[in-house]
């Protein structure tokens, strides 16, 4: 089944361009594939964390020798890359504000990048 996942970055309720830019896209997506699933996640609204020291040393740990602090800090991570890998398609509604994406939609982007999980790393000689 196709699954799509839609990150809502607008802190506007009502009058969102991005978020009616982003209706259009999936009404589309929808009449294209009947039998998707659709998640919608909503970053503005305060449930996407910044990075703590917590889970940066989380990030850089083996996972085998996570401790439970390290575990905890690191959930919301492997739960947001999981949305991730589980869907066929990314919606991004994005509104600029002060000329660069909103800090709610730059958090939940330093949950998701994460070497090993996410991208590698090949440093050349």
């Amino acid at each position: 089944m196709t699954q799509l996942l839609r990150i809502n970055s607008s802190s506007r309720l009502a009058g969102s361009h991005s978020a009616a830019i982003a209706d259009a896209f999936e009404a589309g997506f929808r009449a294209k594939h009947p039998a998707c699933t659709v998640i919608t996640r909503n970053v503005a609204d305060g449930s996407i964390p910044f990075i703590a020291q917590s889970t940066i040393e989380g990030f850089y740990a083996p996972q085998e020798n996570l401790s439970g602090d390290q575990k905890a800090a690191t959930a919301l991570s492997d739960k947001l890359i999981a949305e991730i890998q589980a869907s066929d398609t990314l919606l991004l509604a994005v509104p600029i504000y002060n000329f660069t994406i909103p800090a709610a939609l730059k958090a939940w982007v330093d949950q998701i990048c994460r070497i090993g999980h996410t991208f590698a790393i090949d440093l050349l000689p």
